[in-house]
């Protein structure tokens, strides 16, 4: 789906979508809309949520980091 963002689409649809929804939805970005799902509005790329997350982090006390380190050991 990145790489669709990066390339300049301006539209996109889900596999779930009807033949109808399909076909309509041909018809509107043909008529220069632009037509994206909910899904996928506030669809953010990786490397942008990395840099949050590395922000966020590097904010953290040394305890928290620890502890967030410990609990990550756990869940994997």
């Amino acid at each position: 789906m990145q790489k669709t963002f990066g390339l300049g689409a301006n539209g996109y649809l889900l596999k779930r979508e009807s033949t109808r929804t399909i076909f309509s939805s041909v018809k509107i970005v043909l008529s220069g809309e632009n037509l994206f799902p909910e899904e996928v509005k506030n669809f953010r790329p990786e490397t942008e949520v990395t840099r949050e997350l590395g922000i966020i982090i590097n904010r953290l006390t040394k305890r928290e980091r620890e502890i967030l380190n410990r609990y990550w050991r756990m869940v994997k």
